[in-house]
């Protein structure tokens, strides 16, 4: 739809290779957004086509022509009817192989890779929209900020296949440069990783997963660049640019870019800024370390491992919490007169000693046991000029968190120290150095460092995490990290331990204070999970082989008292069988000893009331039944049956003291509680200095409200009470306030013989009516409306 050509235009531009009209209109008349350049774009089209047909028409001829061209030097330029200006090129394809590239599919997805935002609207196959979007996500008029992010974020996400973390608007006047830039959510764990950076200039696509666009520290960042061909020189092909000094300018740019960014999330939203660092951290810091420029903007911002600071108890693993080095050193007291210390430990498997031993003393200690970190300290404390030091808690003792000895009172510590240097040797060419000095928290028994953990082994980690460090030299390394793991040693045993200032008072020729000694050692290597060397797990198998012998024996001995106990429990259950007859009840029985006399009868009224409507459970009186044939064998039945005795002791009655002495003598050792009205009487003096239940001159609710306190609150009854899978009893005096006004009396034998029948609530479930009417017998008339009540009253009473 443009102005079209005449015969000399196809002559000039379009047969003479190299030699383009876009090029001058734009060096002549400052047009802008052009894209040719080279005047060999054209020539694309023969890469597929068997021949090329152009039909034009220049705006004000009549006169059309058809320009011909298989692919040779020489054309074919005849004149031709064109209907309208403008020009229209056909490709004939080679052949049946070339036609995968005009299927509308493929058509598509090339113009929305290369042309997408070019202004001009692209159709195919007469489609009524244009298929290019035309206007990039963050250029678009009309729509608030908000919008705008949000569709360039839904942009970079479907065009880049990728999970943005947070995305970073590129807007450089001065560079013609536009575009969207994006921190990833993939983490990358080494440089120089695989960008996703896509080029367009002059709006159409040039390149993708560029690496040069940005600085080199920038590996966790990818995203969208928009340029002009005056920002970059491109190459003859336009697939790619020209690695000069208008790339270097835009490089660093860009990287003044991302680091501004940065800093306003650090003050604005510090949550996602931490976040950030915390997906990239490894990254970053590997960044700062090749890079002095970014580590020079960048070295405030970083953030650190560290401890919490403050006392803290541990479920599993040490948390830990993230600072920049200006809070860590806010935090760090300030000693006057001399430099700060920045306490930091650069031995990853001791994160757990050094975070325990600095919360417990309030302290802030640098977790720097990953690659570049130690190096990036140092070069932030040499920035310092003299104002830090650090102190490698690995290898100095912290003051804030060790303290020394007390000469006076602590020889037995130091001699304890002393002898456990010269008996624990563990193995190869080391030796070990132990020390006592006090340090919280109380519960570590001690801690063990690698003296041997020298620059030189800190930069051969160093070496090893790099992995662009070449094979001999990693070799070296490693040869050099074996090699420290036969250094010295230094054991610290905590003064403040209980358990090692018990072991000091010890004879020291003591074999089993000796295993004590290896014990703690072993702890302190298994804390220092570094340390674990051949010879050190020879010392911790040896002595778990001492510990499971001893637990072996323990379980032999354990086994043998149990099978002991089994065996008098089963001589305890015989002797009960023997002493009862049929079936035990599922419920609980209470047996009352107390006098005949009538003036208790008052008494054994409250104690049932409570016992049975109470507490749900059986009382037991020697007077209630006759089970046997002799007074003394009817006592007998109802005291094997109880679970539990309640003695009224008050006049010590011959017979109460009788049936007392049998149940205390008693092998299946239940539960007996003494109950009197007074506290000044004789009684016999086995039963002098025990506790009573003193009920004085109570009566009614209030001695059954008492009595119920008092038996709840006695241990032994509360776990009787509380026993699972027991069943809950229904005197005859409860069956009957369920029944109501039937035209049965209170004390009619009736309602003990239903509570025999079904003595509980759970038996009530089971009941049947037939066998109701069956203890009904001549009131059997009434044995419907009694059962239905009783039934829902016991529903009632489970609810």
């Amino acid at each position: 739809t443009g102005i079209g050509m005449d015969k000399a235009d196809l002559e000039e531009y379009l047969s003479t290779v190299g030699k383009g009209a876009t090029r001058e209109a734009r060096e002549e008349e400052k047009l802008e957004g052009l894209i040719g350049l080279f005047g060999i774009g054209f020539l694309s089209a023969f890469v597929v086509a068997e021949r090329v047909e152009v039909r034009t028409r220049r705006l004000g001829d009549t006169q059309g022509w058809l320009w011909t061209n298989a692919g040779k030097q020489e054309y074919v330029l005849e004149p031709c009817e064109v209907a309208e200006t403008g020009t229209t090129v056909t490709v004939i394809l080679r052949g049946d192989e070339e036609k995968g590239v005009i299927h509308h599919d493929e058509v598509r997805d090339v113009i929305r890779r290369y042309a997408d935002f070019l202004r001009v609207p692209i159709h195919l196959n007469g489609s009524p929209d244009p298929i290019n979007a035309m206007r990039m996500p963050w250029d678009q008029s009309g729509k608030s900020e908000m919008e705008i992010q949000l569709d360039t974020r839904i942009y970079l996400e479907l065009i880049m296949r990728d999970s943005v973390l947070e995305q970073i608007p590129v807007n450089l006047p001065d560079f013609e440069t536009t575009g969207a830039l994006y921190i990833t959510r993939s983490r990358h764990i080494h440089r120089q990783g695989p960008r996703a950076l896509h080029l367009f200039v002059n709006r159409m696509f040039i390149c993708e997963k560029e690496t040069d666009l940005l600085p080199e520290w920038a590996d966790f960042i990818n995203g969208v660049i928009c340029v002009s061909d005056k920002t970059l020189t491109l190459t003859a092909a336009r697939d790619n640019f020209i690695r000069d000094e208008k790339l270097k300018h835009l490089q660093s740019a860009l990287g003044d870019v991302v680091i501004e960014h940065l800093e306003d999330l650090s003050k604005n939203d510090p949550g996602l800024f931490s976040k950030i660092l915390s997906y990239h951290d490894l990254s970053i810091k590997a960044a700062c370390y090749y890079y002095d420029e970014f580590f020079d903007k960048f070295a405030d911002l970083l953030e650190w491992r560290t401890n919490k600071g403050t006392p803290t108890t541990y479920a599993g693993d040490f948390t830990h919490e993230w600072r920049t080095l200006p809070k860590i050193l806010e935090l760090l007291p300030k000693p006057e007169g001399e430099r700060q210390p920045l306490p930091y430990f650069s031995d990853r498997s001791s994160t757990n000693q050094y975070f325990q031993m600095a919360d417990a003393a309030g302290s802030i200690v640098v977790d720097a046991s990953y690659g570049f970190e130690s190096s990036l300290l140092k070069a932030y404390v040499k920035r310092a000029d003299g104002r830090i030091r650090l102190m490698p808690v690995d290898q100095e003792d912290d003051p804030n968190v060790f303290h020394n000895l007390q000469n006076d009172i602590d020889d037995k510590l130091k001699q304890l120290a002393g002898y456990m240097s010269q008996v624990i040797h563990p193995g190869g060419t080391g030796k070990i150095r132990v020390e006592a000095k006090y340090f919280d928290p109380k519960e570590l028994t001690a801690i063990i460092r690698h003296s041997g953990a020298s620059d030189g082994l800190l930069k051969a980690r160093e070496i090893l995490n790099d992995p662009t460090s070449s094979s001999e030299l990693r070799e070296m390394a490693r040869e050099m990290t074996v090699m420290a793991r036969g250094a010295s040693q230094r054991m610290i045993l905590n003064a403040s331990n209980p358990m090692v200032r018990k072991l000091a008072i010890q004879s020291f020729e003591d074999k089993n204070v000796f295993e004590i000694m290896l014990g703690i050692y072993n702890s302190a290597i298994l804390y220092n999970q570094e340390l674990m060397t051949p010879q050190n797990a020879k010392i911790f198998y040896e002595d778990f082989q001492r510990l499971l012998r001893r637990s072996l024996n323990y379980v032999v001995d354990q086994t043998t008292l149990e099978q002991r106990e089994m065996a008098l429990a089963r001589e305890q259950e015989a002797l009960r069988k023997s002493d009862t007859q049929g079936e035990q009840p599922k419920h609980l029985i209470f047996f009352l000893m107390t006098p005949f006399d009538p003036v208790y009868k008052p008494f054994v009224k409250i104690a049932r009331e409570v016992i049975e409507n109470r507490f749900s459970c059986q009382l037991f009186v020697a007077s209630d039944r006759q089970y046997q044939d002799t007074i003394i064998e009817n006592i007998r039945f109802h005291m094997n049956q109880a679970h539990a005795f309640l003695a009224e002791v008050t006049d010590a009655n011959p017979n109460v003291m009788f049936e007392l002495g049998a149940a205390r003598f008693d092998l299946r050792n239940r539960p007996i509680v003494l109950l009197r009205r007074e506290g000044n009487q004789e009684l016999p003096v086995d039963l002098q200095g025990r506790i009573y239940v003193d009920y004085g001159e109570r009566s009614g609710d209030e001695l059954a409200d008492y009595l119920e306190e008092k038996l709840r609150t006695d241990e032994r009854i509360k776990l009787l009470l509380t026993k699972s899978g027991r069943e809950h009893y229904i005197s005859p005096t409860r069956l009957q306030s369920f029944a109501g006004r039937l035209g049965l009396a209170v004390d009619d034998k009736v309602w003990q013989g239903l509570t025999e029948q079904y003595p509980t609530q759970e038996s009530w479930g089971n009941a049947s009516l037939d066998t109701v009417k069956s203890v009904l017998k001549e009131n059997e008339d009434l044995a419907d409306p009694v059962f239905k009540r009783i039934q829902k009253g016991v529903s009632e009473l489970e609810g």
